[in-house]
């Protein structure tokens, strides 16, 4: 069975999945992701489905979770853009064979608080935001730039920093327009 293969290969990451501060239907999606039971195009043929294995987002062939949300041109071209100060990112992108090993493999940020926190929701917030880009795509017929899904995508981590107390004292604006200071760690709290 699929599904225990995971356990026997490798414990589950349980502290990856379950002990995050994000929304538990972002949990639930990544358990879905690591257990490779998301519906992507792969997962649904092997179901026995009759459907195009196309990624809709590259117009790739075999839409599988580590394509379409690591190694798809797209999702590339929005995790290039998103970590641009740590290229050493990219490298760990391309090597990943699966979700799970790009998130045991992220880097952590710089000190300072905001950042801290920034790139920890990162991965998460990128994953997830990819997701609903192809869902919206493929069911709505709603076509995403590059730009857009990032800015989904930095909108996705202020909100999620929402339960942190000290998010108040940063502005929004900035934490938008000046995005790598606020990975480097060179924005500050508004006094």
């Amino acid at each position: 069975m699929r599904g225990t293969t995971h356990q026997i290969d490798r414990p589950f990451p349980f502290k990856l999945v379950w002990k995050v501060d994000i929304p538990m239907k972002v949990k639930f999606f990544l358990w879905t992701l690591v257990l490779d039971r998301t519906l992507t195009t792969d997962n649904l043929r092997r179901r026995g489905t009759m459907i195009h294995p196309v990624c809709c987002m590259c117009e790739s062939i075999n839409e599988s979770i580590p394509h379409l949300l690591m190694h798809c041109s797209m999702a590339l071209r929005v995790w290039k853009s998103l970590t641009r100060v740590k290229p050493e990112i990219y490298g760990i992108l391309i090597e990943a064979p699966k979700v799970e090993d790009l998130l045991e493999r992220w880097t952590q940020g710089s000190n300072q608080e905001l950042s801290r926190k920034v790139w920890r929701f990162l991965p998460y917030a990128t994953l997830w935001t990819l997701w609903k880009t192809r869902n919206n795509k493929l069911f709505k017929r709603v076509e995403a730039t590059e730009e857009r899904i990032c800015k989904e995508i930095k909108w996705t981590v202020w909100y999620w920093c929402a339960s942190w107390k000290r998010r108040k004292k940063y502005n929004f604006q900035s934490f938008m327009e000046d995005w790598e200071g606020v990975l480097s760690g060179l924005v500050g709290p508004c006094d």
